[in-house]
């Protein structure tokens, strides 16, 4: 379902560190704080990284570009910006700002609540599982993958 805490939950993480920030009288400085703690952890940072799209997710610019032409790029954006020098400087290197980095700055710009930010990456998802669906009934590669998960991974009953 990869709505877990290495993929779309790094949304609802982003956009939690991004809200305490919001708050903070220095938020450049909680985010070197958050950012070295990582660091230090060897622990990824929410929002940031990704293994194909190096060294810019080509999606965060664009969203950013329809954030700005609609005027929602005031409070979280510039945070998730600022929150990127951070984790740049701790790793010293560039770390690209993610998808789903940009799309918890997004949403907290229009107002969505952290606590459901999961729940957006599922509605998200809706139409590309529709699209599974077709290409299934389509190729009939549901028999496919039901029989290769059975043969690469073995069942075990909990007693």
């Amino acid at each position: 379902m990869a709505i877990g805490n290495v993929f779309a939950g790094t949304m609802e993480g982003c956009a939690r560190l991004l809200a305490q920030a919001s708050e903070m009288p220095d938020a450049a400085a909680f985010f070197a704080d958050v950012a070295t703690r990582h660091r230090s952890t060897r622990s990824p940072v929410p929002g940031f990284g990704h293994r194909t799209h190096r060294p810019e997710d080509p999606r965060t610019p664009r969203l950013f570009q329809i954030a700005a032409e609609a005027g929602l790029d005031r409070r979280f954006v510039p945070l998730l910006r600022t929150f990127g020098a951070a984790v740049d400087d701790a790793a010293g290197r560039h770390v690209t700002i993610n998808a789903t980095g940009a799309i918890a700055a997004l949403l907290l710009e229009i107002g969505i609540p952290v606590s459901i930010m999961r729940a957006m990456a599922v509605v998200s998802r809706a139409g590309g599982l529709a699209g599974h669906v077709l290409e299934e009934q389509e190729t009939g590669s549901a028999r496919t993958i039901w029989d290769l998960s059975r043969e690469g991974i073995p069942f075990v009953q909990d007693p």
